[in-house]
C-alpha cells in the first residue's frame, strides 16, 4: 500500500516532520510505499489546484495523509476541496490540530479518519489493517464517523523511542529542506515536558492519555528520550550522507530537563563532531554546571521560553511559576560560559497592559 504524506508548513518556519519521519520508515519497514510533499513558501512555490490534483495523481497513492499544526488547518481545508473529488481513496489527518477539534475535521466532510496523539504504533496497524482488508474501527488512536456520530476511539500507549528505526530521510528530500534552511538541521533527542503551560500543547496531549490509559502523569511516562547512541548514530549518518550542514538544532521541548543525560550526551556528541548546535531550557533547569557541560561540546545558543517578563502575566494567564530573578540568573549562567542566550516572547495577551509590556522590555 502507498501513503503520500502531506505536511502543508506554510506561512511558518521550514521545519521538519518528525513524527511523519519515524512513521515513513516504520510504513517502509512493514513492506508499504511512502511519498512526502511539504508544501512550503521557504521550499518552493505553492501549487495551483490543478498543480496539487497533478501531483497527487502522478504520485498514484492508495491512502493520502495529512499532517497538521493549527495554523495550517485553513491551508489544509484548501487543498483537501481541491482533491477530496478527484480521488477514491480514504483521506486522513494527523498533527497537534487533531487534539481538540478531531469532530470539527470530521463535520467538514474532507477527511475520512482522523488521528489523535503519537502515532507511530497506531497509523502502521491501520495501514497494514486497511491493506489486507480488515476493519480499522478498533485502531488506537482513530477518530471516524459511524452512523454520524463521531466515535472516539481511545489513544494506544506513547511509543517506545527506543524501540522506533531511524528516521526516513530519504522521503524527506532532506538535502532540499537543508539548503532551505541554510544549512541549519533539527534533530530531537527527546519528546515530551514537564510543565503544563497553556499556550502550549502538551496539557491538552497529558489529558487525553491519562483520561483514555486511565493513569497518572508519572505512569504515563510522558518524557522520553532515544538513547545517546541511537542520537549519535543519527547525527554521523546525518553528516556522511548531506552537505552544507552548519549548525543543529535540538527542537526537544526541554533538552535540558535531566542534567545527567545532558552530560552523557555532550560527552559523547565531542568525540564525533565539533559542528555547533542550539537547545532549548527553561530557567528552573539550567545552572553553570549544565551551561558547562553544554558549552564544551560546542553548543552556541541556548534557548529559554520566558513569554513574559510580568509576573502577574506568567502566573495568572500562562502558567508559568518562575521568578524574574531566576531567568536573569539562567541567562547570566549561559553568558558566562560563552554561549549566546535567546528567548521566546509572546505579547499581546488578554488583560495584558502597559506596564506588563514594559515589565517584558
Amino acid at each position: 500500500m502507498k501513503v503520500l504524506f502531506i505536511y502543508p508548513s506554510t506561512d511558518s518556519q521550514v521545519g521538519f516532520n518528525y513524527g511523519v519521519a519515524h512513521m515513513a520508515a516504520l510504513l517502509k519497514q512493514a513492506g508499504h510505499e511512502v511519498g512526502f510533499w511539504q508544501l512550503c513558501e521557504e521550499v518552493e512555490p505553492l501549487p495551483s489546484e490543478q498543480q496539487f490534483v497533478q501531483r497527487i495523481a502522478q504520485e498514484t497513492p492508495d491512502l493520502l495523509a495529512f499532517s497538521v499544526v493549527t495554523n495550517q488547518w485553513a491551508y489544509t481545508q484548501i487543498l483537501a476541496r481541491w482533491a477530496r473529488p478527484r480521488f477514491q481513496i480514504p483521506f486522513v489527518m494527523g498533527g497537534v490540530h487533531t487534539l481538540s477539534n478531531a469532530e470539527e475535521i470530521l463535520r467538514t466532510g474532507l477527511f475520512d479518519y482522523v488521528f489523535r496523539g503519537e502515532c507511530e504504533d497506531a497509523f502502521i496497524e491501520f495501514v497494514d489493517k486497511l491493506a489486507s482488508g480488515a476493519s480499522v474501527e478498533n485502531v488506537p488512536n482513530l477518530v471516524c464517523l459511524r452512523n454520524g456520530q463521531v466515535r472516539f476511539n481511545p489513544v494506544g500507549p506513547l511509543p517506545d523511542l527506543t524501540r522506533l528505526p531511524m528516521k526516513d530521510y530519504e522521503s524527506m528530500d532532506f538535502q532540499r529542506l537543508i539548503d532551505a534552511k541554510q544549512g541549519w538541521v533539527g534533530l530531537m533527542a527527546s519528546r515530551g515536558c514537564p510543565f503544563s503551560c497553556t499556550y502550549c500543547f502538551n496539557h491538552v496531549m497529558v489529558e487525553a492519555y491519562r483520561k483514555d490509559l486511565h493513569c497518572s502523569f508519572k505512569d504515563l511516562h510522558y518524557i522520553r528520550r532515544f538513547t545517546v547512541g541511537q542520537m549519535i548514530d543519527e547525527i554521523r549518518y546525518l553528516l556522511e550522507n548531506y552537505r552544507n550542514i552548519r549548525m543543529f538544532i535540538f527542537d526537544d521541548d526541554l533538552f535540558t530537563f535531566d542534567k545527567a543525560c545532558v552530560r552523557e550526551f555532550c560527552e559523547a556528541y565531542r568525540k564525533v563532531t565539533d559542528m555547533p548546535f542550539v537547545v532549548n531550557a527553561h530557567v528552573g533547569f539550567f545552572d553553570d554546571e549544565c551551561a558547562g557541560y553544554l558549552a564544551a561540546a560546542n553548543c552556541r545558543i541556548v534557548k529559554f521560553g520566558v513569554e513574559s517578563g510580568s509576573p502577574k502575566i506568567r502566573r495568572t494567564i500562562l502558567n508559568r511559576h518562575m521568578t524574574n530573578e531566576s531567568i536573569v540568573e539562567a541567562i547570566a549562567a549561559v553568558e558566562r560560559n560563552g554561549m549566546h542566550s535567546s528567548v521566546f516572547i509572546i505579547i499581546g495577551f488578554p488583560h495584558e497592559g502597559r506596564e506588563d509590556v514594559l515589565d517584558t522590555v
